[in-house]
């Protein structure tokens, strides 16, 4: 009987039956090796979400607009195909643009160094490291990430202008793909409601070497070195801004002050700088005085505890967490990526770029409703109620 030809999920290593099969050198065979493997696992719709956390509409969207992109810039590394660089000089990359796409997001969403991400596939380190720090910054560009939403945000001069950021946020990224304009989905407002919501989430960081700067990064709340960032997001879970990395020690209206994010017209509003809008806030406990840097906004916190023991102030509670709660939603699908989990090791600055690029990935899920496909990719299987849960 012929021996099947393998494939990744049956062997590993492939290396040794292509450079046979094709006659070819062990080095070409695994470039081919990995690139096999690489498209086996996009061409399933549950391996591709397991192991980037995008379903396949998003990956191959977000792909496509970073394929035009890298075939327009002359900076980006070269690979086979690229158009108008067959006579260039330089070696070519082994991994096309989807490759490096799908690299990156597996390393963002569970969270693996670059050395086993190079070992998985069979590339070198220094590849894998070229690859990232290009697809960062351009994922960081091309997705509804924060620091674009709030740009978007401040350059509206109207109410109306800033109730529609979130279906241009979208159609910028289909123009981008060169698909066509609402075939991703069609988004609601960005601010229903005129509400917004901030709150800050801690990022482990490594020790640090230097006394003062170890000493302003350990936090108190987390026993260890961390750093803190703001969010802010509206009531359907959209990030609409995030302020920079700051030391760990410092508290979450701290951040917020310093930070000088500014939502334009919004944060006018907030001032009483403006009256175009009224916008309402809500915030936990450690945000107590924000109310003097947003004199005009509505304000909606939760008592103490010592404040909370009589009925009405108990029920006051339930209706601000009821709706503050989004912003946990936001805080915990933001750290289904593995990656904000660890221990970063590099720079405030590039970290804050994988959060960023995170931001933007959370945000197209919510932009395209894949929250609620996601419950139903596999064939045939239909969403419970989602209050359901299992009694065994």
């Amino acid at each position: 009987m012929a021996r099947a030809i393998p494939t990744p999920e049956v062997e590993g290593d492939m290396t040794g039956f292509i450079a046979g099969a094709a006659g070819i050198s062990e080095s070409d065979a695994r470039k081919a090796a990995c690139v096999i493997m690489l498209d086996g696992y996009m061409s399933k719709d549950e391996v591709l979400r397991r192991k980037t956390g995008s379903i396949a509409s998003n990956f191959h969207l977000t792909c496509d607009a970073l394929f035009l992109h890298m075939e327009n810039d002359p900076n980006s590394p070269l690979y086979w195909g690229k158009a108008g660089t067959r006579d260039s000089a330089g070696r070519r990359c082994a991994l096309a643009p989807r490759h490096m796409l799908f690299m990156y997001l597996e390393y963002l969403h569970r969270g693996l160094s670059q050395e086993c991400v190079a070992d998985t596939y069979g590339v070198s380190q220094t590849s894998v490291s070229r690859y990232f720090a290009y697809v960062g910054p351009i994922l960081a560009k091309l997705l509804p990430t924060a620091d674009n939403m709030a740009e978007d945000i401040r350059e509206c001069k109207s109410p109306d202008e800033v109730q529609g950021v979130a279906a241009r946020a979208l159609n910028r990224l289909e123009k981008a793909a060169g698909a066509e304009p609402g075939s991703a989905g069609r988004p609601g407002k960005t601010l229903p409601g005129n509400i917004v919501m901030h709150d800050g989430t801690h990022v482990p960081k490594e020790r640090a070497t230097d006394r003062k700067e170890r000493d302003a990064s350990y936090s108190g709340k987390k026993k260890t070195y961390t750093n803190n960032v703001v969010l802010t997001a509206n009531r359907d879970g959209l990030v609409i801004g995030m302020s920079d990395y700051a030391p760990g020690s410092n508290n979450d209206i701290t951040v917020l002050r310093e930070s000088g994010a500014d939502l334009g017209l919004v944060t006018r509003c907030m001032e009483g700088k403006r009256s175009d809008m009224e916008v309402v806030e809500y915030v936990d406990k450690g945000f107590r005085g924000v109310q003097h840097n947003h004199p005009a906004s509505v304000l909606k916190m939760p008592l103490s505890h010592k404040k909370s023991n009589t009925k009405a102030a108990k029920a006051h509670n339930r209706r601000v967490n009821s709706v503050r709660i989004m912003i946990e939603h936001v805080m915990r699908w933001c750290k289904r990526y593995a990656r904000l989990r660890h221990r970063m090791r590099r720079m405030a600055n590039r970290a804050r770029m994988e959060f960023l690029v995170v931001t933007g990935l959370v945000n197209l899920h919510s932009l395209t409703n894949s929250r609620d496909k996601a419950r139903t990719h596999r064939k045939g299987k239909k969403p419970g109620p989602k209050t359901a849960r299992s009694r065994s």
